[in-house]
């Protein structure tokens, strides 16, 4: 699916201030691609929801004070498509994705569940460690 000019636009700056773009666990071994958008605004969401697909969650508020917040997020091959059309129009995260489209790369669909190589599951661990070094957060102490 293509999407103009204007909604790449959009979605890339989105994602550059209220996004996130992460490699993760699930389960002990399996790494996916997960990018997500978080926001007060459920209307906004829904909006995005309506032109790049996606789905909705309701997150945990901090403080009984906060609003609530939800996300939007997209997974494996939806957030690959969705990267893949906004590269060029982000600033802050073309690292991120740049990391997750290499992880990708290492996805053959052809296999299915087979076992992957030790090479893979290497290269893959790598990626996940440098997307953790962009997206860390705070300061580092050096000791």
């Amino acid at each position: 699916m293509s999407h103009t000019i204007a909604e790449r636009a959009y979605m890339a700056g989105f994602i550059d201030g209220e996004g996130a773009v992460m490699l993760r666990y699930f389960g002990k071994k399996y790494i996916a691609l997960e990018v997500y958008v978080a926001n007060t605004d459920i209307g906004v969401l829904r909006e995005l929801q309506e032109i790049w697909g996606g789905s909705i969650v309701q997150t945990k508020t901090q403080k009984v004070s906060h609003k609530t917040c939800y996300r939007l997020h997209f997974f494996s091959k939806v957030a690959t498509e969705l990267l893949r059309e906004i590269a060029p129009f982000l600033k802050v995260k073309r690292g991120q994705v740049a990391i997750a489209l290499e992880f990708r790369e290492t996805i053959n669909p052809h296999l299915g569940v087979s076992p992957l190589s030790s090479n893979i599951v290497l290269s893959r661990e790598k990626l996940k460690r440098e997307m953790q070094e962009l997206n860390f957060r705070g300061v580092r102490i050096s000791l």
